[in-house]
């Protein structure tokens, strides 16, 4: 699951690679515009445009009904209780769009997320490496290394610790739910672009890549936990049979530029995919 995941935000980095020069409102405006014809599209052929209008039409006829009948109090209750009832009626037939629309569009908010909302590493910042272990070996402190590649240094560690994992409950009451090895360094990035470190456990190497200012999207995470891989798109997958459960790289939060402003990137994501979608709902006559 997590390969393919892998294969298809490396795809949404392909296809976004030519605009890279860019400002990067303008990638991000053409894959809003695109998405928000594509969404009004979906809704109009996963959704029922009929049952639609009648609960909207419903809902209007019952507002006109307090409005006319307004000091008929069981008359006004009356009406009040309809359109709640159609306005359940019209959520109904608007959710399997939503539904579709969110599991479509997941993976590239996940994209864009590690994409405008975390910094390439500038030539001279610092950062921390993290490597945790799930599974416990005797020696397990000696058996996690870091080789850096040319442009990046180590300036501190390894630092080795365990880290518990609690189940919820009250003060008292949690219990340790599992514990991760953690090896941790400290890293100084000395060039621009991509950087590959190698790691080593228990014999076995592969490489994550460290990103430093020019180079590709930065992946925070390297991981075996579907919910983090899902939120944060790995660039590599960890290899299989190895005890690395994660390997976290601290990147500097991002602001999405925006003219003068600085905010974060889903707010023009919004403007230009709403914008997008109602230009076009009149030409596809789509009941919204």
């Amino acid at each position: 699951m997590t390969g393919i995941y892998i294969a298809l935000n490396r795809a949404l980095d392909a296809s976004l690679r030519p605009l890279d020069g860019l400002n990067p409102l303008w990638p991000l405006s053409v894959w809003a515009a695109i998405m928000g014809v594509a969404a009004m599209l979906i809704y109009k052929y996963t959704s029922s445009q009929a049952g639609i209008k009648d609960a909207k039409d419903r809902i209007k006829g019952h507002f006109y009904e307090v409005f006319l009948y307004i000091d008929d109090a069981p008359v006004i209750f009356g009406a009040q209780a309809r359109i709640m009832l159609n306005a359940g009626r019209y959520l109904l037939f608007a959710m399997p769009p939503l539904v579709i629309m969110v599991a479509l569009f997941f993976p590239l908010f996940a994209n864009f997320e590690t994409r405008y909302a975390f910094a390439p590493l500038k030539p001279g910042s610092e950062t921390l490496v993290k490597v945790a272990l799930g599974q416990y070996s005797d020696g397990w402190q000696q058996e996690v290394k870091l080789d850096p590649p040319p442009g990046v240094q180590v300036v501190a560690g390894p630092v080795r610790f365990v880290r518990k994992h609690y189940t919820g409950g009250g003060e008292g009451a949690r219990k340790v739910a599992g514990r991760d090895y953690e090896a941790d360094w400290r890293v100084r990035v000395t060039a621009p672009g991509r950087h590959d470190l190698k790691l080593t456990v228990r014999g076995k190497e592969f490489t994550v890549p460290l990103v430093g200012a020019g180079g590709p999207r930065p992946a925070p995470y390297a991981t075996k936990d579907l919910g983090t891989a899902l939120l944060y798109p790995p660039a590599v997958a960890l290899p299989g049979g190895s005890p690395v459960r994660q390997v976290e790289i601290k990147y500097p939060e991002a602001e999405f530029p925006v003219g003068p402003w600085r905010m974060w990137w889903v707010w023009p994501f919004l403007v230009v995919s709403m914008a997008a979608a109602y230009a076009v709902k009149g030409v596809f006559k789509v009941e919204i």
